[in-house]
């Protein structure tokens, strides 16, 4: 367990068939591919074992982790120290602003459970663990810009929108670069 608040829980995931599954539940679900992870559209069990598995290319930084709701997997968190090669990073979000922090990308695999703040308390508390942890300086995502549900989430948990940048994985979309500094 990394961390806990109220009866939200983190754990890093496990490179088995029981986590793995579930990545896959959640990502061969509609609502939830249509905001999260849907540039990987379909996935079957070797997609996601070469993109969030121990093996993962070019994942070594990158701490892959599942949420815990009242004691029931409910989505996926995933952190990694900030490299110039982490974003898309412009003239007007320039790298050398943000070194020293740590990037954060998540979803809530269960649709049931959008809307209640729960996103927002778990954003807020893994700022903080990676502050108080990492000393990181700054906490940072780039949801998309179309994704209102996800920027809601990221400014209720102190995240302040430092401008657009070009989504990372498909840079025909642009996506909102928020930030919130120690």
């Amino acid at each position: 367990m990394l961390f806990l608040i109220e009866n939200i829980v983190v754990r890093k995931m496990n490179n088995d068939s029981k986590d793995m599954s579930l990545l896959l539940e959640w990502l061969t679900t509609p609502a939830v591919v249509e905001l999260a992870y849907g540039e990987g559209v379909p996935w079957d069990m070797e997609k996601v074992k070469t993109e969030f598995g121990e093996e993962a290319e070019g994942n070594s930084a990158v701490t892959h982790c599942l949420i815990v709701y009242e004691r029931e997997e409910i989505g996926y968190i995933q952190f990694y120290p900030i490299e110039e090669d982490s974003y898309v990073f412009n003239e007007n979000v320039p790298y050398a602003k943000f070194v020293g922090g740590y990037g954060v990308d998540l979803f809530i695999g269960e649709p049931s459970l959008w809307g209640k703040g729960v996103g927002a308390k778990l954003v807020s508390a893994m700022s903080e663990y990676l502050m108080s942890t990492y000393n990181a300086k700054v906490v940072c995502a780039d949801p998309e810009e179309n994704n209102k549900r996800s920027i809601k989430c990221w400014t209720k948990a102190g995240f302040s929108p430092m401008g657009e940048i070009c989504n990372y994985d498909d840079y025909d979309k642009t996506s909102i670069f928020m930030a919130r500094f120690r």
